[in-house]
Parts: C-alpha cells; sequence; structure tokens
C-alpha cells in the first residue's frame, strides 16, 4: 500500500489541525450491544486518554441537550397551573349545579321516582278496579230502587160515613125538586126540562156507584225502597271518597313523571358538566406527569445526568500503535 500525502498550499489553521487529529479517533459498536467503543491513536498515551474522556464529556453533554425541549419546564408549570384552575372551576359548576338541582346522585333520585310512579300506579288499579265495582253496585241499586213505590199503606179503617155519597144525594134531591118546579110549568120537551133530567140520570149512576161506608187508609215510607236508599248512598259515598283519591293519586302520577322528565333533562346537563370536569382533570394529570418528566429532565441537565452510561473511563494503552 502507497499512502499520498498533499501538503496544504498554506500554513494549517487549528480546525483544520484538529479535524486531522480527529482522523485518527475510532468510533465502533459491537454487534447485537447498544455500547460504543471508543479509542483515539497518538503518540502520548496521555493525550490520548484525555481526548477519548473529552469526547465522551462532549458526548454526555450534547446527548441531555438534544434530548432536552427548550423551556419545557416553565411551559408545563404554567399550563399545569391553568389546567388545575380549569379542574376547580369545572368542580364548582359541576357541585353548583347539583346543588341547584337539589341532587346528591342522578341515580339515587330516579329510582326514587320510578319507585314512587311504581307505587301510585298499583294503587290506581287497585281503586280504579274498586271503582268500576261501586260503580256497578250503584247502577244495580239506582235500578231496584225505580220498582219499589216511595210509601205503602200503612193501614185501612172502614164503617166511616161517605161523605161524597151524601153530598151527591143532596145534590140529586136538589135536582128532583128542579125537574117538579119545571114540569109545573113547562112541557116534558123544553129544553129546560131535558136539561134537568140528564143531570138528574147523571146522578143517579153516580149515586148507585158509590158505596155506602168509606175505607179510610194511612200510608208510610217504603221499608224496602229506603234500605236499598241508604245501601245506595253508602255506595255513593264510597264512590265519591274513590274518586277524590283517584284524583289526587293521578295528579301525584302527574307530578312524578313531570319530575322524571325534569331529572332526564338535569342528567344530560350533569354528564356533560362531568365529562368537562373529566377531560380538565385528565389533562390537568396528563401534564402533571409531563412537568414532573420536565423538572427531571431539567435537573439531569443541570447535574449532567442522562441515560448515557460510561461503563469503563478512558485508559492508557501503551503498546506501540
Amino acid at each position: 500500500w502507497a499512502k499520498l500525502w498533499i501538503e496544504p498550499a498554506g500554513p494549517i489553521d487549528d480546525r483544520e489541525k484538529a479535524i486531522i487529529e480527529l482522523q485518527k479517533l475510532y468510533v465502533e459498536r459491537p454487534k447485537k450491544s447498544n455500547i460504543i467503543v471508543v479509542s483515539y491513536q497518538t503518540s502520548s498515551p496521555e493525550l490520548a486518554q484525555r481526548i477519548v474522556s473529552t469526547v465522551v464529556d462532549v458526548y454526555r453533554d450534547e446527548h441531555v441537550r438534544i434530548n432536552r425541549t427548550p423551556r419545557s419546564y416553565e411551559f408545563f408549570k404554567s399550563q399545569e397551573a391553568l389546567l388545575a384552575k380549569q379542574v376547580e372551576e369545572r368542580a364548582a359548576s359541576l357541585r353548583d349545579a347539583k346543588n341547584s338541582m337539589q341532587l346528591a346522585s342522578i341515580d339515587g333520585k330516579r329510582l326514587l321516582i320510578e319507585t314512587d310512579i311504581m307505587e301510585t300506579t298499583t294503587r290506581l288499579r287497585v281503586l280504579e278496579a274498586d271503582l268500576e265495582a261501586t260503580q256497578a253496585r250503584v247502577d244495580s241499586l239506582d235500578e231496584s230502587l225505580v220498582k219499589l213505590p216511595e210509601r205503602v199503606t200503612a193501614e185501612e179503617v172502614s164503617g166511616h160515613p161517605n161523605v161524597a155519597l151524601d153530598n151527591m144525594r143532596d145534590t140529586l134531591f136538589s135536582l128532583e125538586l128542579r125537574e117538579k118546579e119545571l114540569l109545573a110549568k113547562y112541557q116534558e120537551e123544553h129544553p129546560l126540562v131535558i136539561s134537568t133530567r140528564q143531570q138528574l140520570a147523571e146522578s143517579r149512576r153516580i149515586v148507585a156507584e158509590l158505596p155506602a161506608e168509606r175505607t179510610q187508609s194511612t200510608s208510610k215510607i217504603n221499608p224496602a225502597r229506603e234500605s236499598q236508599e241508604l245501601k245506595l248512598l253508602d255506595e255513593r259515598t264510597k264512590q265519591n271518597a274513590l274518586l277524590a283519591e283517584v284524583a289526587e293519586l293521578r295528579e301525584h302520577q302527574g307530578r312524578l313523571l313531570a319530575e322524571l322528565e325534569t331529572l332526564n333533562g338535569d342528567e344530560v346537563q350533569l354528564r356533560e358538566l362531568q365529562r368537562e370536569f373529566d377531560i380538565a382533570e385528565t389533562n390537568y394529570r396528563v401534564y402533571q406527569g409531563k412537568l414532573e418528566q420536565a423538572r427531571i429532565t431539567q435537573a439531569m441537565e443541570a447535574d449532567r445526568i442522562s441515560n448515557v452510561t460510561v461503563t469503563q473511563e478512558a485508559t492508557i494503552s501503551r503498546r506501540p500503535a
């Protein structure tokens, strides 16, 4: 092998001298290993040792510098403070919303309302069945009352003189006298005579039909009807009480359904507030981790600590090159 030396045309500056000297620096990495071997050959073993040590120190410094994010600690510190404030604000919004809604737990409130609705619905079904049965009894009693008279005969007493018959006999006697007076003045074909005789005939017929004695009767309230009316009154009282209770329960049921609808709206709002809080808290935790990592990096940089470990300091080899 022949080496060609080319002499420079002019003087060599320090940088060029350093580059020429660094051509004697050897860096290699054994296979299947993350260890880097650095060596330097020169006529002075002590110089070679200093150069290798310097290269290692520079490498470690540059490794720390390259893997450092400029001003990362200050950035994450400011972000961490900002996110901490956001977490506090989201927590306050969530707390205030729950307080205004008077809610400790959506699920707990929903369970109470749904249980109340179920119990109210069950009670309504029972009352509506009772109301239907009561209405059937009321209809039946109304129908039976139509067939029962309000009053019935209490007693009958016979043997009393018939005043009506006596009066008709007096009338008949007067008509007979009138007939005689008219016949004394007029012929039988005279209209007055004919009219009087017609009245006489009618009076005689009535007298013949009237009984000689009169039966006197007294009446009283029909006890069967009275009993039915009392039953009807009792059933109507029950019916009115049932109607009032059903109306109250239906109103209560309506309020519960309205509360449930409001709760559903509140749940959507609280879920959104909870989601915002969770996001803020997650971001805060992430930036806390990044802040800690930045702090560690800053401390490592201050102490020149990195994940580069020198397994063996530069040593002097006095073997001839």
